[in-house]
């Protein structure tokens, strides 16, 4: 039978079910906010990193506008090292933002510079900073991220072709100007409010080297950021939101946007925690209301259900009493005053079951001692089994002949306990009980059974099986009742074996002959001495 709730459980379940509607709307509530809070921190990233790639376009179009005034200057299209354009000497004062303001030649051999090169340092750059992209494109060139050679500052250098003397189709260029920007002084937004709160921007390249960074720039700049999970799931020139660890592991929402006429890329990330805390607050808050309501629906439901169902409860204790004790006084120490007139009848009624259950225990016991007495009186050896085969009792002279007592003979199964090898061949013979559960009828053993002994003796015994029947003729069990005969067994094996001989003896000599048995004064003859 299924076992149903008390009923103090059903109404502690009744009042809580009425406080899940509440639960549900929490749940919901924070789940509808948490999505709110997340797409608007998605779409917040995205305009902030369209803010900072919009900053880094106009950067490079102011430069490149710079470097295409310059570049028309007589004095500098010059390529004179002896006579310099004067802006040379005023541009750091002019336009801070940059480092330098330099022209080379197309064999990469410095001309001017506003900053003096050092002594010690080489005449010729590397010409696959920008010289070599600058000359091949013959167009404004965005250069490497690289270490300035005279100030140690990470620098960008952008650079553009200088005008030829005599332009004309397949001219060579005669050299290039080019500026440096210091991109620790970079600047990632229009303004401080552009960002969001502890929000992180940086610019990449195409391989995810930091080309500039709002935190910390000069420790940022350079550093690879190639194996981030954003940037491993990025598409070139298309724009991307996401949830993703930074650098340091620091979950963050990105918005990542394509930086037109290069191969970066803006990130900003705004930190998990500060576009869900709010969020946990408030869930917070509404859980504690929650709790608070669970906790005073919690307590109205145990109180009721201690009114309603504490006299039942108080039936169930005696019920379990009365298990160990089936007496009617097991009611006595219930207090059911003011119980229902339901419960005071069921309590009266359950006494009544008790003095009948004593009295048939009583009985049962007195008819267990008269049949246990009785097995034992018997001289055969009995056992009894049930319809498993397995042994429910054993009387003493059983316990003799198999070597098992009963307290570890019961619950054995039978060929464990009862074990019978035919004498000759000493194969096992077939067990009774399986005989007598397959053909509904008492089955007695073959000749030559040999029963063997736990304790290593052998018996030759004969026995007779019979079914257990309960009050509707189901086999219940096996009743096996054996006896010893090994003495009777080796008288009649002697006779045969003396008849045999005599047999074998008159058949050889072809005369008459006779044997006396000393022991019992017999005497015996062969077929000849009837002649």
């Amino acid at each position: 039978m299924r076992k149903a709730l008390p009923i103090r459980t059903r109404l502690t379940l009744l009042v809580l079910a009425t406080a899940l509607p509440l639960v549900a709307l929490i749940a919901y509530n924070a789940y509808s906010q948490t999505q709110q809070e997340s797409e608007r921190a998605t779409a917040e990233a995205l305009r902030a990193a369209r803010a900072v790639a919009t900053e880094a376009e106009n950067m490079l179009r102011g430069a490149q506008a710079l470097l295409d005034h310059l570049a028309q200057q007589p004095l500098v299209s010059a390529l004179d090292d002896r006579h310099c354009d004067a802006i040379f000497g005023t541009f750091r004062g002019l336009f801070p933002y940059y480092t330098n303001l330099f022209t080379v030649r197309s064999d990469g051999i410095g001309v001017c510079s506003a900053i003096p090169r050092p002594p010690d340092t080489p005449s010729k750059v590397d010409p696959t900073l920008y010289l070599d992209d600058t000359l091949r494109t013959r167009t404004f060139t965005v250069g490497h991220v690289t270490r300035g050679l005279f100030t140690g500052r990470w620098i960008l250098i952008v650079a553009r072709p200088l005008p030829a003397p005599q332009p004309s189709a397949g001219t060579d260029i005669p050299g290039v100007i080019a500026l440096t920007v210091n991109l620790s002084a970079l600047r990632l937004a229009p303004g401080p409010g552009e960002l969001p709160p502890q929000a992180l921007a940086r610019i990449v390249d195409a391989k995810g080297s930091v080309i500039g960074s709002s935190l910390q720039p000069d420790e940022w700049i350079g550093q690879s950021l190639a194996h981030i999970p954003w940037f491993k799931r990025l598409v070139p020139g298309r724009e991307a939101t996401g949830q993703s660890p930074d650098y340091a592991g620091v979950q963050r929402i990105f918005g990542v946007v394509p930086i037109r006429g290069t191969q970066w890329h803006a990130a900003v990330g705004i930190p998990v925690d500060v576009v869900y805390g709010p969020v946990r607050d408030r869930l917070l808050l509404s859980a504690g209301l929650a709790t608070l309501a669970l906790t005073l629906a919690a307590v109205l439901a145990y109180f009721t259900a201690r009114r309603t169902a504490a006299p039942v409860e108080a039936m169930a204790a005696a019920a379990r009493r009365a298990t160990a004790s089936p007496h009617a006084a097991s009611l006595d120490s219930i207090d059911i005053e003011g119980a229902p007139g339901e419960v005071q009848a069921l309590a009266d009624d359950f006494r009544s079951m008790l003095e009948a259950r004593a009295a048939a225990e009583l009985a049962l016991r007195e008819s267990e001692e008269s049949l246990a007495t009785t097995l034992h009186s018997i001289g055969d050896a009995v056992i009894a089994t049930d319809a498993a085969g397995t042994v429910t009792r054993i009387n003493a002279a059983a316990e003799r002949l198999t070597g098992w007592p009963a307290a570890h003979a019961i619950g054995q199964p039978l060929t464990t306990v009862f074990r019978i090898v035919n004498a000759q061949t000493r194969a096992p013979m077939q067990d009774p009980v399986q005989r007598v559960l397959a053909n509904d009828a008492m089955a007695g053993l073959a000749n030559h059974t040999t029963l063997l002994s736990r304790a290593g003796h052998e018996y030759q015994i004969s026995d007779s099986a019979a079914a257990i029947r309960d009050a509707q003729g189901r086999i219940a069990g096996v009743v096996l009742v054996f006896s010893d005969v090994t003495e009777q067994y080796r008288v009649l094996q002697a006779l045969r074996q003396r008849e045999e001989r005599q047999r074998d003896t008159g058949e050889l000599a072809r005369v008459a002959g006779w044997e006396l048995d000393i022991a019992t004064m017999k005497t015996s003859t062969s077929d000849e001495m009837c002649f």
